[in-house]
């Protein structure tokens, strides 16, 4: 749409610029050919500085979403529109020091007094705008409108799509893409009728622009309806894949959870109702205190009323590794923890009797039966917490 409408500013600046050819040369009864020879060139200046405009936003903003810098160029365009502004005030300043000519000449000291005022104001807008050009093609420039540009692309795209949701949400934007379509292709039509009707260059512009009115109004059209993109798609790119699923099958925060799974190896489905659900919470830990300590053994399997699950040694751990001692709390945290997924028909005392056994890692009847493991750096604390009770007896 963008680019219709640019051109629509073309079509209109060229209209304008040929409309000044015609008025150069046209002869006004009682007023000189310097007066209307400089009336003509300034409105073919101005017509040229639409023109300049038009161009410059076709090749900036005309390309909005596939160019790293649109605005480079519709910025470049500024000064070549103030510059065929300038043109147009001093060849108005010409054509004002003209009308002391012929039939006019009693205002000769006036017209050139004002002539030579707005020639001047004329030549100070070409020397801004010969400034101004070199200012844009600065580096600080270039690298505001590079910053610039890059938050830019990414507002048009929401802004594209929420339109186009509305749209297709409330039903209104099939109907009105067609209604503009219409319209549009009426008036395309139209133009190119009055285009071939007339062999005279202005009337071929005014048809050209009627023409390119009526691209432009069905090209907006597409704001309404068509399939819609998510803008925050890169951002959720470089977040990652997804790391897990939900138990309806999806990923409820997949970048988030995708995250987790490359750092902490969180993998496999959630949501499902196991023993051992609550074990795989600490997953990510033992994971990855497990690489650094040489963390031994799985998690043990639920067992009776008073006991710690059974367990598969894995391996010793490591003498020498600095999270050993961690890496072995950890695992039996999750022991115990396999433990409790268990059925226990015991009192509250039978859940921190498995837990006291799952610490020592023993694999004994009721509290206190079990050896605890000389490397076990609880053992003095679990003994003790294992004596405290002992003399708790689980409910029949």
């Amino acid at each position: 749409m963008v680019i219709n409408a640019s051109n629509l500013i073309t079509a209109v600046g060229t209209t304008v610029a040929d409309t000044g050819s015609k008025v150069a040369g046209t002869s006004v009864p009682g007023v000189g050919s310097t007066t209307t020879a400089g009336l003509g060139n300034t409105i073919t200046d101005l017509g040229n500085a639409v023109k300049s405009l038009g161009d410059g936003t076709a090749a900036g903003l005309g390309t909005v979403g596939s160019s790293a810098n649109p605005l480079n160029p519709t910025v470049g365009s500024t000064s070549g529109v103030l510059s065929n502004t300038a043109a147009a005030v001093t060849a108005l300043g010409g054509a004002v020091t003209g009308l002391g000519s012929g039939q006019l000449a009693p205002l000769a000291p006036l017209a050139s007094t004002l002539g030579t005022a707005v020639g001047g104001v004329g030549g100070g807008l070409g020397a801004t705008g010969a400034g101004l050009n070199t200012t844009v093609a600065g580096a600080p420039v270039q690298q505001a409108e590079g910053q610039l540009s890059s938050a830019i692309n990414p507002i048009t795209l929401a802004v594209s799509n929420t339109t186009q949701t509305i749209g297709n949400a409330t039903g209104l934007g099939s109907p009105l893409n067609t209604l503009l379509s219409t319209i549009g292709n009426g008036l395309d039509a139209a133009g190119v009728s009055v285009s071939a009707a007339t062999g005279d260059q202005v009337g071929k512009d005014v048809g050209g622009v009627v023409s390119q009115l009526g691209k432009t109004v069905t090209s907006t059209g597409g704001l309404f309806t068509g399939a819609t993109t998510n803008p925050l798609a890169p951002l959720t790119g470089v977040l990652g894949p997804i790391g897990g699923t939900s138990a309806s099958g999806g990923a409820p925060i997949p970048p988030l959870t995708g995250l987790i799974g490359n750092l902490g190896s969180l993998g496999g489905s959630t949501g499902a109702s196991t023993p051992g659900g609550v074990a795989s919470l600490l997953a990510p830990v033992t994971a990855l205190l497990g690489n650094a300590g040489s963390l031994p053994g799985n998690s043990g399997t639920g067992g009776s009323s008073g006991t710690s699950g059974t367990g598969t040694t894995g391996g010793a751990a490591t003498a020498g590794g600095p999270l050993a001692p961690v890496a072995t709390l950890v695992g039996s945290l999750t022991s115990a923890a396999g433990a409790l997924g268990g059925s226990h028909s015991g009192t509250a005392a039978n859940t921190v009797t498995g837990l006291v056994t799952g610490l020592t890692g023993g694999s004994g009847g009721g509290p206190g039966g079990g050896t605890a493991s000389s490397t076990n750096p609880l053992a003095p604390v679990t003994h003790l917490v294992g004596g405290l009770l002992g003399g708790v007896s689980p409910a029949k």
